[in-house]
């Protein structure tokens, strides 16, 4: 299980899971499980291609919150 903070961030990494070809398991919005993602691999290039993939969009959230932040001055 991977832990976000808000059932809309688990919503944002799922959706680019899903655009990198990797299919998370994801909780109805009122679920107590909503802020979460269910994520299973099989083998190490699996693992490796999961932790590339989500390390890649955090990034490209954090890059978005920095440049939205940017415009705010």
């Amino acid at each position: 299980m991977c832990s976000s903070d808000l059932p809309e961030r688990a919503a944002v990494v799922a959706e680019g899971l899903l655009r990198r070809g990797l299919v998370p398991r994801t909780f109805g919005r009122g679920h107590a499980l909503a802020a979460y993602l269910r994520l299973t691999v099989r083998d190490r290039d699996d693992d490796d291609r999961l932790i590339a993939a989500v390390k890649d969009i955090l990034g490209e959230e954090r890059r978005a919150t920095a440049s939205q932040g940017e415009g705010s001055r």
